[in-house]
């Protein structure tokens, strides 16, 4: 697909009358799609150490939190999408399975890219929790439980004292309350205490104008900015904290089709944001520029929701979220995060040696471009929730 225009027009979708994603495309969105694009372009991008890299690479012993939640985020694409290429998938799967357990970050010592750390243990954890309840995996289960049980209490290590993780973020903290889920429903049991603990801050970051950001942002900012922007901004995050929530029996199937409603009235801005990241026009939040990284993340999480929203509405907004994912689709089948290229090309090995000394450059560019290996395994997640599960 080609590079969005400045200025597009806003594409109307069904009768509800809301806004799509605010790119218009240069050619109609596909009625069909072929997983195996996507999938095959996962299994050639594949470093030779089993990781894959985002669009921006950082060193693994100082923050490759990065690293092993790419990692593990499109070892999770392949194993949803496994009966697109099981053989090259269930190799790849190996490799990378072992990638994030070599690196996942299990030291007890300050960490300063903590938020990047927690999100290779969140996705560390949640692919280790799926492959246990994966028929294609059952023979390894003891092994996959052991390993689980070895990474968790670093995992927990990394609550803050007011019950979050991250930086006490609501999306964050949603996720990781999701990871948690899947894990109690693999069998694995959790501190009860740390657990009501973590629900208990999310719950306090809820509101009228959708989740804050974080514990460090207040209400009166967003109320600063006007409903209908707050609103807007909170659309990334709605349906992860909502639908977390929804999980631990705290918001009624209601209270989630509400606040999935906002997300499907205002999720234009994460496709807003995208475009205007793509021209060198960060839209930021104090100091942070978190918007643009949402649209996938968002996508993802909310196709997830629509798991909990009643039959109706699920199907129509599901097909919504499917036609804006297919719009936004690279003409190879792919997904990127930015709509960019990067000036120069990226490598598949790694420079350094083989050890936990190794060191990368910092902000190192990818093989591909514009976070392609995130954005293209956050889009098969979500579409494998709109279309529903293959097992075996």
């Amino acid at each position: 697909m080609g590079r969005m225009r400045r200025g597009s027009v806003v594409v109307v979708l069904t009768c509800l009358g809301v806004a799509g994603p605010a790119q218009e495309p240069e050619a109609p969105a596909p009625a069909a799609w072929d997983p195996a694009k996507p999938i095959a372009y996962l299994l050639d991008h594949q470093n030779e150490d089993g990781t894959w890299y985002t669009g921006l690479q950082v060193n693994p012993d100082t923050g490759g939190g990065i690293t092993v939640g790419t990692t593990a985020l499109a070892c999770m694409a392949l194993l949803e999408w496994r009966d697109a290429a099981p053989e090259r998938a269930d190799v790849a799967l190996d490799k990378g399975v072992a990638a994030c357990l070599r690196f996942v970050w299990k030291r007890q010592e300050a960490v300063r890219d903590f938020e990047s750390v927690n999100w290779g243990q969140v996705f560390t954890l949640q692919l280790l929790g799926r492959l246990m309840r994966h028929p294609a995996w059952v023979a390894r289960r003891d092994e996959l439980r052991r390993q689980i049980d070895d990474i968790l209490p670093w995992f927990w290590m990394r609550q803050n004292r007011t019950g979050g993780w991250g930086y006490r973020s609501s999306f964050q903290t949603g996720a990781a309350l999701i990871m948690l889920h899947e894990l109690r429903e693999a069998g694995i049991p959790h501190d009860e205490t740390k657990l009501r603990a973590a629900i208990e801050m999310l719950k306090n970051l809820r509101g009228p104008l959708g989740y804050r950001y974080s514990e460090g942002s207040t209400v009166a900012q967003q109320q600063s900015v006007g409903e209908a922007q707050a609103l807007r901004e909170a659309a990334g995050r709605q349906g992860v904290a909502e639908y977390s929530l929804f999980l631990f029996g705290e918001v009624s199937r209601d209270d989630l089709a509400a606040t999935m409603g906002k997300f499907i009235e205002h999720r234009d801005y994460l496709w807003e944001t995208r475009r205007l990241a793509g021209e060198g026009e960060w839209v930021r939040m104090g100091n942070a520029s978190p918007f643009a990284y949402f649209a996938f993340f968002g996508y993802r999480y909310g196709a997830m929701a629509l798991g909990g929203v009643p039959p109706p509405r699920r199907a129509e907004w599901s097909g919504i979220l499917r036609e804006d994912l297919l719009r936004v689709m690279e003409a190879d089948g792919t997904w990127r995060n930015f709509p960019f290229d990067y000036e120069r090309p990226g490598r598949t090995g790694y420079p350094g040696d083989d050890g936990p000394t190794r060191v990368w450059t910092a902000m190192q560019p990818n093989v591909e471009p514009g976070s392609k290996i995130y954005a293209t395994s956050m889009a098969l997640l979500a579409l494998r929730h709109i279309e529903g599960p293959v097992r075996e």
